[in-house]
């Protein structure tokens, strides 16, 4: 029982810590628009949404602790193949979340919301008008590697 207790902790500090971490990076890829930022308003940043990270953090561990649970009373290779599952579905979206939101936030100067989604599905054709298709074709590449690194990273620690 400890371990699976253990296993709960290190899946939600992990989410964590992912997240944490995300934000220097999407900061550091809109460098221009934060010109004149000091190091302690990365900091800051961190600090500000934190109770964000944690929060998002418990929702996506939600599911990872009913699959600890259901683990008391289940073999261990349909436990890690759900495991496996889970990860794979979190490590596709949510880098897709992050690069979405990185690449906007640099045109439209606001975070994502139902925006993009709202242009994408009424017209696609004129969403990726003012986009480069080897700008398209290298964002998917980009996005498919830090899929796999964060499953990856996933697995390596959680399964």
């Amino acid at each position: 029982m400890k371990q699976r207790i253990i296993l709960y902790i290190k899946t939600f500090f992990m989410f964590t810590l992912l997240f944490v971490l995300l934000v220097p990076v999407f900061m550091l890829y809109n460098h221009t628009l934060f010109q004149g930022v000091s190091f302690k308003d990365y900091f800051s940043v961190i600090f500000h949404g934190f109770l964000m990270n944690t929060t998002v953090a418990g929702y996506l561990s939600v599911v990872p602790s009913v699959i600890i649970v259901i683990s008391i009373w289940c073999k261990s290779r349909p436990i890690r193949i759900a495991q496996t599952v889970y990860y794979v579905i979190i490590a596709l979206i949510i880098p897709l979340i992050y690069m979405v939101d990185m690449v906007l936030y640099g045109y439209w100067g606001f975070r994502l919301d139902t925006t993009p989604l709202f242009y994408f599905f009424t017209s696609p054709k004129d969403a990726f008008a003012s986009v480069s298709i080897w700008f398209v074709v290298f964002s998917f590449i980009t996005y498919l590697v830090v899929a796999f690194l964060f499953f990856l990273l996933l697995r390596s620690v959680l399964i």
